[in-house]
């Protein structure tokens, strides 16, 4: 029989059931149809009597497919309608601690071993050659009876040293009471020697055998022995004055992030430290109001606080040799001549590579000239082998200060640099130095940056390091060979199911065997011990008991993109309330930062106030890294060099403008709020704007970058005298024109006892709004640092939303409805 081609079809067989999500508003609903699935056969000719068979089928099938239709929506209005909303991350979950991700106790007890706290809270020691771990409650016990703030194991693991009754000095550092528990014998003795009850600062163990150091009334000493008397290693320490192995405010601040300041050599023969001396520098005060018998009193507090302009914290970098319970010989390292100009530089980091040689980096006053020398702790005599300079390209030394690696014979040192690629400026890749040599042969290279180094293997053939090769707003783990010819390989790019992980860091066992990974978003945070040689890992946290806290509420979902700005693509993230609907419009608010070298979109978990403001409030937010923010290269880093405070809030000016032209924005309800350098750009924008959003909420902002602190203020700024117009251009006080515009409200709030942007900044800014007579609202918090920590923190955020509710017209469900706008 002929077979007419035209009569040909493809006959269908239906195969499996294929469930279909139907999207029903605060949930997803399963529904299952039957899929068909198309599938070639032999040719089949049909007749007239088929064909009307066939028209019948085809009625039949359209009608069953309308039935189905038909069913889908009264299911989903009967889901719409019998559905209990879900409530949004209200201010009750933002400050609960149920909200928060869990972090698993983690240490490193070598490369092989590390110490866990199960969710029962049992301490163990896990060994990963063997897969098996013990208990040592006895040593959990000790730290819970002495309410160990923190705690940290003698190199042999004989002992465990534990801080206790802490008290804090600034952001890092504290005086504490220390502990000691012998693991052997089980003994606990107390560290009092200095009498009983005295706090003590930075007790460190030695990094072999059982040597302790620690400072006391801002002197040095060193125990030989857990047992031993303290051997006092300096004489001349003075509160307030003279620091010996502890920083200063300005080095813990704006330096080393820590307020440590001694160094020992792997062999303990040598403990190299810092003698910092601030007698010469003015004085911050600011009062706290604490309680008396007779009321309340004003208590005056003052650290030596070095402005703009101002001489700097003078230091030595001092090397004490130990030998028998004895100092018998100390030596003062002695920095390049390039580094030292009129007396004032620093000090960045110390490394020994061996207990021959130290490698220190040093900086410039303008911080825009780094060295690095190795130095002989016996002669004190240093000598350059790397230098690095952003004269040229009219910038300033990463102030990161990566700490750098040194191979296990000390020979090779392996550090991050800026390096040129093409056309695009520099961006900070790995360098490896070889010591006797000066070589230097870069490892990594291209349009990204390496953010920090990890390890080495012994063999000192692999590195591995955190970078941005992937996207400026992710973090992967990689490892480079360092060969003459380096490989880049990606760990984590594939470890996951695409979109769960993107945001990694990670801390790797002393030879890089193996490491514990935090896998930190955009999925909430998760963590594992991974075989770094095969990427087998092994869970410790993923907290689902979170996830499923969070399923029980309603939440913003995150959009990330770029907006363009005077040329330059910004990074931007999107919070968008839950039930988004592009033909309404929403309230919006953009929280900024926009600090140099900073960062705030980036594909990492979070919730905070981005959450809570977009949920609760039913509003857009957005936050944007301007122009001068960091991780995209110096180039663009660099743009906002002697003119901080005036291309960033050009940009956010932009924003707003691009905001506005959204369909999906009111631009009649539009705020900004930011914090520290956040608070200084919103009080920036709100003198500077044209009538673009509705409130500026600044919270403890630097009104004038002349009050600031000089290591901060001059690396971005150079020195009053050397760029008086960068500071009186960057100042609020002289940008006040936006604030007079009638259409827009200026809220300010500031801690009294801020150490770090002084209450003072408010005080002048207030009196000058005061004296152009421009309406703000104030709130201060007494007593409370830069953080507005506990209680006055809830209640900020309930007075700022307070003044959206009010000022926007929106009212809020806390059943999770739509917020309304009147």
């Amino acid at each position: 029989m002929e077979i007419k081609k035209e009569n040909t079809i493809m006959s269908i067989k239906v195969l499996h059931v294929v469930p279909i999500f139907v999207y029903v508003p605060r949930t997803f609903h399963l529904v299952y149809f039957s899929k068909p699935i198309l599938e070639a056969e032999e040719p089949v000719e049909y007749s007239g009597l088929d064909k009307a068979k066939r028209t019948r089928a085809t009625i039949i099938a359209v009608i069953f497919v309308l039935i189905v239709a038909a069913v889908i929506a009264v299911v989903v209005v009967i889901a719409r309608d019998t559905e209990k909303p879900k409530p949004p991350f209200n201010v009750e979950a933002l400050y609960s601690t149920e909200y928060r991700a869990k972090k698993p106790h983690f240490k490193w007890l070598s490369d092989t071993e590390y110490e866990y706290k199960t969710e029962e809270g049992k301490l163990m020691k896990m060994d990963l050659t063997s897969a098996k771990g013990h208990v040592i409650n006895h040593v959990g016990q000790f730290l819970s009876n002495y309410s160990a703030y923190a705690y940290w194991w003698s190199s042999d693991q004989r002992y465990v040293l534990a801080a206790y009754d802490h008290k804090k000095i600034y952001r890092h550092s504290y005086f504490a009471r220390y502990a000691l528990y012998d693991v052997t014998t089980r003994i606990t003795t107390l560290l009092d020697e200095a009498g009983q009850g005295v706090r003590l600062r930075e007790m460190s163990w030695s990094p072999t055998g059982n040597k302790l150091a620690y400072v006391y009334n801002n002197d040095l000493y060193i125990k030989n022995s857990p047992t031993a008397s303290g051997l006092r290693v300096t004489m001349n320490g003075n509160i307030d004055q003279i620091y010996n192995g502890a920083a200063d405010w300005a080095y813990e601040e704006e330096i080393l992030s820590t307020g440590n300041a001694k160094y020992w050599s792997p062999d303990a023969t040598y403990l190299c430290y810092a003698s910092f001396n601030d007698s010469h520098i003015i004085h911050a005060k600011w009062f706290t109001y604490e309680p008396d018998r007779n009321g309340y009193v004003a208590k005056l507090h003052s650290i030596p606080y070095p402005k703009p302009g101002t001489t700097l914290p003078k230091f030595t970098l001092n090397v004490a040799a130990i030998s028998n319970n004895n100092i018998s010989r100390i030596v003062t390292l002695q920095p390049p001549a390039r580094i030292t100009g009129d007396g004032n530089y620093y000090y960045t980091n110390v490394v020994w590579p061996n207990s021959n040689t130290i490698i220190v980096y040093w900086l410039n006053r303008l911080q825009n000239i780094s060295s690095v020398t190795t130095c002989n702790p016996q002669t004190g005599d240093c000598t350059e082998i790397s230098a690095a300079s952003s004269t040229t390209s009219g910038g300033y030394v990463d102030f990161h200060y990566y700490r750098p690696l040194s191979s296990s014979d000390g020979s090779t040192l392996y550090t991050i640099l800026p390096k040129a690629v093409a056309d695009k400026g520099t961006f900070n890749h790995i360098a490896k130095i070889v010591i006797s040599t000066n070589f230097r042969q870069f490892l990594t290279d291209g349009e990204w940056e390496v953010t920090s180094l990890y390890g080495l293997t012994l063999t000192n053939d692999m590195i591995y390091f955190q970078s941005t090769k992937q996207s400026s707003t992710t973090r992967h783990i990689y490892s480079a060979t360092t060969s003459a010819s380096p490989t880049v390989t990606c760990l984590t790019c594939n470890m996951f199911q695409s979109g769960t992980y993107s945001y990694f860091s990670a801390t790797f066992s002393s030879q890089a065997s193996f490491y514990f990974l935090r896998c930190l978003g955009p999925n909430i945070p998760s963590y594992y011990v991974v075989t770094t040689a095969t990427s087998d890992k092994t869970l410790l946290e993923n907290n689902t008991e979170l996830a499923t806290k969070l399923s029980e509420h309603e939440l913003a979902e995150r959009h990330i993109y770029q907006i363009n700005s005077n040329g330059y693509k910004l990074n931007a993230i999107e919070y968008r309330p839950p039930l988004f609907d592009a033909n309404k419009r929403y309230p919006v608010m953009l929280y900024v930062y926009g600090g140099p070298g900073s960062q705030t979109v980036k594909t990492s978990w979070s919730l905070g106030f981005p959450q809570y403001f977009s949920t609760t409030l039913q509003m857009v937010v957005i936050r944007v890294d301007p122009r001068g923010t960091g991780y995209r290269g110096n180039k663009f880093k660099f743009l906002t060099y002697r003119k901080i405070g005036l291309l960033e809030s050009d940009d956010f000016l932009n924003v707003f403008r691009y905001l506005r032209q959204q369909s999906y924005v009111d631009p009649d309800k539009i705020c900004m709020f930011g914090w520290s350098y956040g608070g200084y750009m919103t009080a920036m924008v709100t003198g500077r704007n044209q009538g673009l959003f509705k409130i500026g909420f600044s919270v403890a902002p630097v009104a004038n970058w002349g009050f600031y602190d000089a290591i901060y203020s001059e690396r971005f700024l150079a020195t009053p005298s050397d760029n008086a117009a960068g500071y009186n251009q960057s100042a609020i006080v002289n940008n006040l024109q936006g604030f007079k515009n009638k259409t827009v409200s200026f809220f300010i709030a500031h801690g009294t006892s801020d150490d770090n942007v002084h209450y003072s900044n408010t005080a002048i800014l207030v009196e000058a709004l005061q004296n152009e007579v421009i309406p703000f609202r104030m709130q201060a918090y007494t007593n409370k640092d830069h953080s507005i920590r506990g209680g006055a923190n809830k209640h900020l955020v309930l007075q700022m939303t307070d003044m959206i509710t009010k000022s926007f017209g929106i009212t809020v469900s806390s059943e999770g409805e739509d917020s309304q706008t009147e």
